[in-house]
């Protein structure tokens, strides 16, 4: 009887030696010491409406972002000082605790740094997401700073035939300012008298994003057109060069009446 109390004693300080072992090392940094070149790949991905949310960064500033759900996809510059902030963060990095079996509808999230040719799943401080979607929609906001021209349409309800009343000229010019003021600018108006000539804006106004979530607003200021059916709040996607804006409405040139457009897409200028 005592040789089997021993026993068991002995399995149980066996087990919970191996216990700390394993949280020591879970809690412990693991990866290489010098982090000269490096990729930080974070993926959320699942929920009820499936969604993959991704930014995946490189030690040289090089950015890619995407978003399933919104739209977004694109590829841009992280400031150096998010640069220095993640490089920090993983410093504090940790092995992944064991997951369990997922969850219906519940997102997943994944971290991989990969350096050195070989690749580390992670755990991290939740300040490296939050830096991580912090660069994202820095990213998306400064994506859409620039002049666009309007490229195509979708119709909120397809039709078999359109007239020439239901049709509106295409917006020759979109301007968003890195200053939050936006301008609009149809074909056809008036231009400057000096060289190089340039078309005069139709109206201007201000705008504000959340890439977070892909909404934008926008409103008009003044200017020497002003449509009466402007509305300046829907969403926005950019992905590889294109602009697409949904349920806003920037205003009718000259048609008859609104057409019954829910989609405009725009192109680099």
């Amino acid at each position: 009887m005592m040789r089997s109390t021993h026993a068991s004693l002995a399995a149980v300080m066996t087990w919970a030696a191996t216990v700390v072992i394993v949280a020591a090392q879970s809690s412990q940094p693991f990866l290489p010491r010098e982090l000269n070149e490096w990729t930080l790949e974070y993926t959320l991905s699942g929920g009820m409406a499936f969604r993959i949310h991704s930014v995946s960064l490189t030690s040289s500033g090089a950015l890619a972002a995407g978003d399933s759900a919104l739209g977004h996809r694109i590829s841009a510059r992280a400031s150096d000082d998010t640069v220095a902030k993640v490089r920090g963060l993983l410093t504090l990095a940790t092995r992944p605790k064991p997951s369990g079996r997922p969850i219906p509808d519940v997102p997943m999230t994944a971290l991989v740094v990969k350096t050195g040719g070989k690749s580390y799943d992670i755990a991290a401080p939740s300040d490296l997401f939050k830096t991580l979607d912090d660069a994202f929609n820095a990213a998306v906001a400064q994506a859409l700073i620039g002049e666009w021209r309007q490229s195509a349409w979708k119709l909120c309800k397809p039709v078999a035939q359109l007239g020439p009343a239901d049709i509106d000229p295409a917006i020759e010019s979109l301007i968003f300012q890195e200053d939050g003021t936006l301008s609009v600018t149809w074909p056809g108006g008036p231009r400057t008298t000096g060289v190089p000539h340039a078309d005069v804006a139709d109206y201007a106004g201000h705008y504000s994003v959340r890439p977070e979530n892909g909404v934008i607003r926008m409103r008009i200021d003044g200017g020497r057109f002003v449509p009466g059916d402007f509305d300046g709040e829907g969403t926005f996607a950019l992905a590889d060069g294109t602009l697409t804006i949904r349920d806003a409405w920037f205003g009718t040139k000259q048609a008859k009446h609104k057409p019954d457009i829910c989609e405009l897409t725009f192109v680099r200028k």
